[in-house]
């Protein structure tokens, strides 16, 4: 699993995501997170696994989730 950091461009904090894939810094992705999805700047791609998460406190469930690379649409909506 890949878990991506990612950045809010509305309040400069820092979220979580899984993926299947990894991204580079600065790319833009849309991911779906608690307040619905969302346009975010990724900051770093990991690797990881069940263990690794439980090592910082999480589980795969607490990571809101990558839906997909940014259409038109997602640049003109957010």
């Amino acid at each position: 699993m890949v878990v991506l950091k990612f950045k809010y461009p509305d309040t400069e904090k820092t979220g979580l995501a899984r993926s299947d894939e990894r991204f580079n810094y600065g790319e833009e992705v849309v991911v779906k997170t608690d307040r619905g999805e969302e346009l975010v700047k990724v900051l770093k791609s990991y690797e990881v696994d069940e263990n690794s998460l439980s090592k910082f406190g999480l589980n795969e469930g607490e990571l809101y989730s990558f839906l997909r690379l940014p259409t038109d649409e997602d640049r003109n909506k957010f």
